[in-house]
């Protein structure tokens, strides 16, 4: 009978360790946590004669550097130069649906969308509408072009 009960006891004991579990893993990294370098500029909306200037363009042709490190604790630096000043910013984000909302230290804010339909994984800011002085051709008058720009920035 004693060996009955310590089999019990022993099966009981078995059965209440093995129900027990580790917590549950941490969740994944998002995909935004990392570093995000300014690759690209995508122009756009420019209208004849001007379409030729419509397209994807280096960053460094136009002396611009910019760096994200989206941290895991759910802080940001920024380090942005356009060849002449250099500004560092920071803050706190939040990402939802792909949707990384910057908010900084100043209470400004900024919208990315990121595409992970692209390889590698892009990060991509809102559209931003401008103007600029262009001249058709050598002797036309200059006239205010308007333009459409955007930032994407990769890992």
């Amino acid at each position: 009978m004693k060996l009955y009960i310590y089999l019990f006891c022993l099966a009981v004991s078995l059965a209440g360790l093995s129900s027990c579990s580790k917590s549950s893993d941490p969740a994944p990294d998002p995909v935004v946590v990392g570093k995000w370098n300014l690759s690209r500029i995508r122009f756009s909306g420019y209208p004849s004669p001007f379409t030729s200037l419509n397209g994807d363009r280096v960053s460094s042709t136009y002396n611009l550097s910019d760096v994200f490190s989206i941290k895991n604790d759910k802080s940001f630096t920024e380090t942005y130069s356009n060849g002449v000043q250099i500004s560092d910013s920071k803050g706190t984000w939040d990402f939802t649906n792909n949707t990384l909302q910057l908010t900084f230290d100043d209470g400004s804010n900024e919208t990315y969308t990121v595409d992970t339909t692209q390889d590698p994984v892009q990060l991509l800011s809102s559209v931003t509408s401008a103007t600029d002085s262009l001249r058709a051709t050598a002797t036309s008058p200059v006239q205010s072009v308007p333009f459409k720009y955007q930032f994407i920035y990769t890992k």
